[in-house]
Protein backbone atom coordinates (compact mmCIF):
# COMPACT_ATOMS: atom_id res chain seq x y z
CA UNK A 1 0.00 0.00 0.00
CA UNK A 2 1.18 2.96 -1.05
CA UNK A 3 -0.93 5.56 1.42
CA UNK A 4 -3.38 5.86 3.94
CA UNK A 5 -5.44 9.00 5.12
CA UNK A 6 -8.36 9.12 7.53
CA UNK A 7 -10.07 12.96 7.44
CA UNK A 8 -10.83 14.66 10.57
CA UNK A 9 -12.91 17.59 11.73
CA UNK A 10 -10.85 20.33 14.22
CA UNK A 11 -13.61 21.45 16.02
CA UNK A 12 -11.55 24.15 17.15
CA UNK A 13 -9.35 25.15 14.43
CA UNK A 14 -12.53 24.66 12.03
CA UNK A 15 -10.21 23.03 9.31
CA UNK A 16 -10.23 19.74 7.53
CA UNK A 17 -7.42 17.49 8.22
CA UNK A 18 -6.38 14.79 6.36
CA UNK A 19 -4.19 12.29 8.42
CA UNK A 20 -1.91 10.47 6.82
CA UNK A 21 0.41 7.79 6.89
CA UNK A 22 2.40 6.27 3.92
CA UNK A 23 5.39 6.28 1.37
CA UNK A 24 8.47 9.05 3.16
CA UNK A 25 8.20 11.31 -0.28
CA UNK A 26 4.47 11.88 0.53
CA UNK A 27 4.88 15.90 2.37
CA UNK A 28 2.49 17.55 4.46
CA UNK A 29 0.02 19.94 2.72
CA UNK A 30 -1.91 22.85 3.13
CA UNK A 31 -4.69 24.26 1.72
CA UNK A 32 -7.62 27.00 2.42
CA UNK A 33 -8.96 25.28 5.43
CA UNK A 34 -7.89 21.68 4.74
CA UNK A 35 -4.52 20.66 5.53
CA UNK A 36 -2.46 17.03 5.10
CA UNK A 37 -0.89 15.97 8.22
CA UNK A 38 2.18 12.58 8.46
CA UNK A 39 1.12 10.49 11.89
CA UNK A 40 0.72 7.00 12.73
CA UNK A 41 -3.16 6.17 11.89
CA UNK A 42 -4.81 4.58 15.24
CA UNK A 43 -7.92 3.63 15.66
CA UNK A 44 -8.69 7.15 17.05
CA UNK A 45 -8.51 8.72 13.71
CA UNK A 46 -11.07 6.54 12.93
CA UNK A 47 -13.21 7.04 15.96
CA UNK A 48 -13.02 10.88 15.24
CA UNK A 49 -13.26 10.81 11.59
CA UNK A 50 -17.49 8.86 11.97
CA UNK A 51 -18.30 10.90 15.25
CA UNK A 52 -21.05 13.04 14.26
CA UNK A 53 -21.31 15.96 15.73
CA UNK A 54 -23.73 16.29 18.80
CA UNK A 55 -24.73 12.38 18.50
CA UNK A 56 -21.44 10.83 18.87
CA UNK A 57 -18.86 12.13 21.29
CA UNK A 58 -15.40 14.14 19.64
CA UNK A 59 -12.20 11.81 20.01
CA UNK A 60 -9.21 13.78 21.35
CA UNK A 61 -6.67 13.33 18.74
CA UNK A 62 -2.99 15.14 18.96
CA UNK A 63 -4.15 17.69 21.68
CA UNK A 64 -7.30 18.51 19.95
CA UNK A 65 -10.99 17.38 19.63
CA UNK A 66 -12.12 15.72 15.80
CA UNK A 67 -15.16 15.00 14.93
CA UNK A 68 -16.53 13.45 11.59
CA UNK A 69 -14.19 14.16 8.82
CA UNK A 70 -17.06 15.07 5.99
CA UNK A 71 -18.12 17.95 8.31
CA UNK A 72 -16.56 21.18 6.37
CA UNK A 73 -14.82 18.73 3.97
CA UNK A 74 -14.85 21.63 1.07
CA UNK A 75 -12.53 19.21 -1.60
CA UNK A 76 -13.17 15.22 -0.17
CA UNK A 77 -11.03 13.93 -3.43
CA UNK A 78 -7.89 16.48 -2.48
CA UNK A 79 -6.23 14.31 -0.09
CA UNK A 80 -6.21 11.44 -2.55
CA UNK A 81 -4.53 13.40 -5.01
CA UNK A 82 -2.17 14.94 -2.99
CA UNK A 83 -1.02 11.11 -1.73
CA UNK A 84 -0.12 10.50 -5.54
CA UNK A 85 -3.57 8.82 -7.30
CA UNK A 86 -3.68 9.04 -10.82
CA UNK A 87 -7.34 6.68 -10.63
CA UNK A 88 -10.09 7.52 -7.94
CA UNK A 89 -12.54 5.15 -7.15
CA UNK A 90 -15.52 7.05 -5.68
CA UNK A 91 -17.91 4.77 -3.70
CA UNK A 92 -20.94 7.25 -2.87
CA UNK A 93 -23.71 6.93 -0.45
CA UNK A 94 -26.50 9.24 -2.66
CA UNK A 95 -28.87 7.57 -4.77
CA UNK A 96 -27.31 7.16 -8.57
CA UNK A 97 -27.26 10.52 -9.82
CA UNK A 98 -27.18 9.02 -13.26
CA UNK A 99 -31.29 7.52 -13.15
CA UNK A 100 -34.20 9.45 -13.38
CA UNK A 101 -35.18 10.77 -10.00
CA UNK A 102 -38.55 9.88 -8.59
CA UNK A 103 -40.97 13.38 -8.91
CA UNK A 104 -41.69 13.49 -5.23
CA UNK A 105 -44.77 14.32 -3.83
CA UNK A 106 -45.24 17.59 -1.28
CA UNK A 107 -47.82 17.34 1.14
CA UNK A 108 -47.37 20.67 2.41
CA UNK A 109 -46.86 19.82 5.89
CA UNK A 110 -44.25 21.27 8.61
CA UNK A 111 -41.36 19.26 8.12
CA UNK A 112 -40.85 16.96 11.34
CA UNK A 113 -37.33 17.45 13.92
CA UNK A 114 -36.11 14.25 11.97
CA UNK A 115 -36.46 15.32 8.63
CA UNK A 116 -34.93 18.82 9.09
CA UNK A 117 -32.05 17.06 10.72
CA UNK A 118 -31.96 14.17 8.45
CA UNK A 119 -31.71 17.48 5.40
CA UNK A 120 -29.01 18.79 7.88
CA UNK A 121 -26.87 16.06 7.67
CA UNK A 122 -27.03 15.18 3.98
CA UNK A 123 -25.93 18.85 3.38
CA UNK A 124 -23.32 18.26 5.50
CA UNK A 125 -21.91 15.36 4.51
CA UNK A 126 -23.27 14.10 1.40
CA UNK A 127 -23.52 17.52 -1.28
CA UNK A 128 -19.38 17.88 -0.75
CA UNK A 129 -18.74 14.64 -2.45
CA UNK A 130 -20.47 15.18 -5.07
CA UNK A 131 -19.83 18.76 -6.02
CA UNK A 132 -15.90 17.28 -5.78
CA UNK A 133 -16.56 14.63 -8.14
CA UNK A 134 -18.65 16.97 -10.86
CA UNK A 135 -15.32 19.72 -10.34
CA UNK A 136 -12.78 16.40 -10.84
CA UNK A 137 -14.92 15.70 -14.58
CA UNK A 138 -14.90 19.23 -15.40
CA UNK A 139 -11.33 19.47 -14.77
CA UNK A 140 -10.87 15.94 -16.98
CA UNK A 141 -12.54 17.26 -19.96
CA UNK A 142 -11.19 20.70 -20.32
CA UNK A 143 -7.75 18.77 -20.10
CA UNK A 144 -8.49 16.74 -22.52
CA UNK A 145 -9.26 19.41 -25.05
CA UNK A 146 -5.30 20.92 -23.88
CA UNK A 147 -2.74 18.90 -25.80
CA UNK A 148 -0.08 17.41 -23.52
CA UNK A 149 3.13 19.48 -25.36
CA UNK A 150 0.77 22.33 -24.52
CA UNK A 151 0.43 21.88 -20.34
CA UNK A 152 3.62 20.88 -19.98
CA UNK A 153 5.10 23.93 -21.73
CA UNK A 154 2.87 26.52 -19.96
CA UNK A 155 4.02 24.31 -16.40
CA UNK A 156 0.39 23.27 -15.67
CA UNK A 157 0.29 21.59 -12.71
CA UNK A 158 -3.08 19.80 -13.30
CA UNK A 159 -3.19 15.92 -14.64
CA UNK A 160 -6.10 14.03 -15.85
CA UNK A 161 -7.23 11.48 -13.02
CA UNK A 162 -9.14 8.79 -13.91
CA UNK A 163 -12.69 8.32 -12.02
CA UNK A 164 -15.03 5.88 -11.23
CA UNK A 165 -18.02 6.89 -9.28
CA UNK A 166 -20.16 4.07 -7.75
CA UNK A 167 -23.54 4.85 -6.08
CA UNK A 168 -26.33 3.05 -4.68
CA UNK A 169 -28.85 1.72 -6.51
CA UNK A 170 -31.57 2.16 -4.35
CA UNK A 171 -32.17 4.78 -1.87
CA UNK A 172 -30.54 4.21 1.58
CA UNK A 173 -33.47 6.62 3.24
CA UNK A 174 -35.89 4.27 1.69
CA UNK A 175 -33.98 1.13 3.07
CA UNK A 176 -33.87 2.90 6.33
CA UNK A 177 -37.49 3.36 5.86
CA UNK A 178 -38.00 -0.10 5.70
CA UNK A 179 -36.46 -1.23 8.71
CA UNK A 180 -37.71 2.09 11.29
CA UNK A 181 -38.82 -0.86 13.53
CA UNK A 182 -35.71 -2.06 14.15
CA UNK A 183 -34.86 1.57 16.39
CA UNK A 184 -33.94 1.06 19.71
CA UNK A 185 -36.10 1.77 22.32
CA UNK A 186 -33.68 4.98 23.56
CA UNK A 187 -33.95 6.48 19.66
CA UNK A 188 -37.34 6.82 19.39
CA UNK A 189 -37.99 8.33 22.60
CA UNK A 190 -35.20 10.55 21.39
CA UNK A 191 -36.57 11.04 17.82
CA UNK A 192 -40.41 11.61 19.67
CA UNK A 193 -41.61 9.42 16.90
CA UNK A 194 -41.05 11.26 14.36
CA UNK A 195 -38.45 9.18 12.70
CA UNK A 196 -40.55 5.95 12.36
CA UNK A 197 -42.00 6.70 9.03
CA UNK A 198 -39.98 5.91 5.22
CA UNK A 199 -41.52 10.00 4.20
CA UNK A 200 -41.06 11.37 7.40
CA UNK A 201 -37.76 10.18 8.87
CA UNK A 202 -35.91 7.66 7.65
CA UNK A 203 -33.06 10.40 6.25
CA UNK A 204 -31.73 10.67 10.00
CA UNK A 205 -32.16 6.63 10.60
CA UNK A 206 -29.81 6.18 8.01
CA UNK A 207 -27.15 7.53 9.56
CA UNK A 208 -28.28 6.29 13.34
CA UNK A 209 -30.16 2.14 12.58
CA UNK A 210 -27.08 0.41 13.00
CA UNK A 211 -29.62 -2.83 13.38
CA UNK A 212 -29.12 -6.13 12.06
CA UNK A 213 -31.50 -6.15 9.56
CA UNK A 214 -30.27 -2.70 8.17
CA UNK A 215 -26.57 -3.52 7.94
CA UNK A 216 -27.00 -6.83 6.26
CA UNK A 217 -29.48 -4.65 3.63
CA UNK A 218 -26.93 -2.31 2.99
CA UNK A 219 -24.24 -5.54 2.60
CA UNK A 220 -26.86 -6.97 0.57
CA UNK A 221 -27.10 -4.28 -1.58
CA UNK A 222 -23.79 -3.07 -2.13
CA UNK A 223 -22.74 -7.30 -3.36
CA UNK A 224 -25.33 -6.68 -6.07
CA UNK A 225 -24.56 -3.14 -7.37
CA UNK A 226 -20.80 -4.55 -7.19
CA UNK A 227 -21.81 -7.50 -9.33
CA UNK A 228 -23.45 -5.22 -11.12
CA UNK A 229 -20.50 -3.23 -12.81
CA UNK A 230 -18.12 -6.26 -11.77
CA UNK A 231 -16.42 -5.84 -15.27
CA UNK A 232 -16.25 -2.20 -15.27
CA UNK A 233 -14.68 -2.19 -11.95
CA UNK A 234 -11.75 -5.05 -13.39
CA UNK A 235 -11.64 -2.70 -16.41
CA UNK A 236 -10.74 0.25 -14.44
CA UNK A 237 -7.85 -1.85 -12.45
CA UNK A 238 -6.55 -3.80 -15.39
CA UNK A 239 -3.28 -2.81 -15.20
CA UNK A 240 -3.35 -3.84 -11.20
CA UNK A 241 -5.72 -6.66 -11.80
CA UNK A 242 -4.85 -10.74 -11.43
CA UNK A 243 -6.98 -13.30 -12.65
CA UNK A 244 -6.61 -15.82 -9.49
CA UNK A 245 -8.69 -18.29 -11.53
CA UNK A 246 -5.11 -18.55 -14.01
CA UNK A 247 -1.99 -20.65 -13.24
CA UNK A 248 0.42 -18.51 -12.15
CA UNK A 249 3.92 -19.00 -13.87
CA UNK A 250 6.51 -20.08 -11.62
CA UNK A 251 9.80 -17.76 -11.47
CA UNK A 252 12.96 -19.96 -12.53
CA UNK A 253 16.01 -18.81 -11.07
CA UNK A 254 19.14 -18.88 -12.93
Amino acid sequence: MHALAVNCSGLETGESVAFFQGQYNITNWSRHRRVGRRTRITLDHLMASSAIPLIFPAVKVHGQFFADGAVRQLAPISPALHLGAEKIMVIGVSGDTNRIKKKIKVNGDYPSPAKIMGHMLNAAFLDSMEADVERLSRINRTLDRIPEDVRIAQGMELKPVELLEINPSRSLDEIAGEHADEIPRALKLALRGSGNASHNGSGILSYLLFSQGFCKALIDLGYHDGKERAEEIKKFFADHYIDRREPIAPKVMA
